[in-house]
């Protein structure tokens, strides 16, 4: 699904982004994505992903990864049985596309710059 990333831009399923981007569990991609406080995803900028019931977060920190999941989203997901994954966003591209081939219910938030 996620096809390619470099810096500022993403590959998936064939159509490029030069925001940051949502997927979620049906593969739907949400952009541009913005959330409330930058560089730091609160529950409310992911409540479509929540609501999608994944069973596993992905999210992308950016290639060096300024990116982080605030400790009110670990919270969450820890409360609902979300696992998260936090890497630098050409490894949560992998990640990803490695959970969708081993069958896993996953979204995904990536952040395509610092």
């Amino acid at each position: 699904m996620i096809e390619g990333f470099r810096f500022g831009e993403i590959v998936i399923s064939g159509t490029r982004y030069g925001n940051d981007v949502k997927i979620l569990a049906q593969g739907d991609v949400i952009h541009p994505w913005w959330r409330g406080s930058g560089h730091r995803v609160e529950p409310g900028d992911v409540q479509d992903i929540l609501g999608d019931e994944p069973q596993v977060l992905i999210l992308g920190m950016g290639q060096p990864g300024q990116m982080t999941a605030s400790p009110a989203l670990r919270n969450e997901l820890d409360r609902i049985g979300i696992r998260l994954v936090e890497k630098p966003t050409a490894q949560a591209m992998e990640e990803f596309n490695a959970a969708l081939d081993r069958g896993e219910r996953v979204c995904a938030g990536l952040h395509l710059t610092c």
